[in-house]
């Protein structure tokens, strides 16, 4: 009995990749597509994951300042979340879902484009290849520029929610966190044509 609760509970799990805010909202919105193919997008990382992976996609408590202010967005720890409506991003949320389908070193040109759209800069403009390149060492820049990990999470399928679903975890650097099956998740899946069979963990 005890190992068929086990299993049962385990088929209810989930994953979400947890990541500081606001990535997430630019991975909803394809700010971090490179690639052109529709409804993809790339977050960096310094460790590695197993590909083939539907997860959740959480904004943490942390936030990076500097990629906020140069996406013009609000500093959302300067707001209470009872004073944001159901529209405005918030922390500690979970904001849609995507494939994790590609882990792999950054290619220099997709290094560069994930520069770009990480500040906000236009890659086309010879200012930005300049700071991309150190050849004008932005020191005194503000907001402070923001240059790509070492490895590309190559994400497809993104699938934003309508309205972010809080999830409230313990504190701490968590990068992958245990979702459990709940009703409101299950009717924001559904809204997106998902259910719950498509975020099974792959073993």
């Amino acid at each position: 009995m005890a190992k068929s609760i086990s299993a049962r509970a385990e088929t209810q799990q989930a994953r979400a990749k947890n990541f500081a805010y606001p990535y997430p909202r630019l991975l909803m919105e394809g700010r971090l597509n490179i690639t052109g193919e529709e409804n993809t997008g790339v977050k960096t990382s310094n460790v590695t994951f197993k590909p083939n992976q539907t997860y959740f996609i959480r904004t943490s408590h942390n936030v990076h300042l500097s990629v906020v202010e140069r996406h013009g967005f609000i500093d959302p720890t300067k707001k209470k979340l009872r004073e944001l409506d159901d529209n405005e991003r918030r922390l500690a949320v979970i904001n849609g879902v995507a494939k994790l389908t590609d882990v792999r070193e950054l290619q220099q040109k997709e290094q560069y484009e994930l520069f770009c759209a990480f500040n906000n800069l236009n890659p086309r403009s010879r200012q930005s290849r300049r700071y991309f390149r150190e050849e004008e060492w932005p020191e005194l820049l503000e907001p402070r520029l923001v240059w790509p990990l070492i490895y590309g999470l190559f994400f497809t399928d993104i699938k934003p929610f309508k309205n972010p679903v809080p999830l409230e975890i313990a504190p701490g650097a968590v990068n992958i966190v245990k979702v459990v099956r709940t009703k409101v998740l299950k009717q924001a899946l559904n809204e997106v044509g998902l259910d719950w069979s498509a975020m099974r963990v792959q073993k």
